[in-house]
């Protein structure tokens, strides 16, 4: 229903696990953060980037391009079933029916900041993290 994507880049100098565990710190604050060996992110979102009205996904990638990584993020707000119940019902009663496509809308807002806010900190950590060891 509403979504949106975002990305950051971090030097390809970065060891693989170390580029993983900078990510679960950097996006922790937007929920539970788990990236398998695949690169593949998945954020359990935190409660309050989501409420009834809402059901909020994020999600994203992280892969090895060149001399650099890349993270590419992706969230999506959508009606969870109790918000199509009542906006079903709501219908009926005309304007109350489409202001709960509100909530949606209000959660991206919310969900993007806080992406958009993990990522910056991802890129900015001045935390220095080991280097990838050349294959002899």
């Amino acid at each position: 229903m509403f979504s949106g994507t975002a990305d950051a880049v971090l030097p390809g100098t970065l060891d693989q696990n170390a580029v993983y565990s900078r990510i679960e710190d950097s996006l922790g604050r937007l929920g539970r953060v788990r990236v398998n060996s695949r690169g593949e992110i998945d954020i359990e979102p935190r409660d309050s980037l989501k409420n009834l009205l809402t059901n909020t996904t994020i999600s994203g990638l992280a892969r090895k391009r060149g001399n650099e990584w890349t993270v590419d993020m992706d969230y999506t707000c959508t009606l969870s079933p109790g918000g199509w119940a009542i906006g079903a019902v709501g219908i009926l009663f005309f304007f109350f029916g489409f202001l709960v496509f509100l909530g949606p809308l209000m959660a991206k807002g919310n969900v993007e900041k806080a992406v958009r806010r993990g990522l910056r900190d991802l890129e900015a950590d001045p935390t220095p993290l080991p280097t990838a060891k050349p294959i002899s």
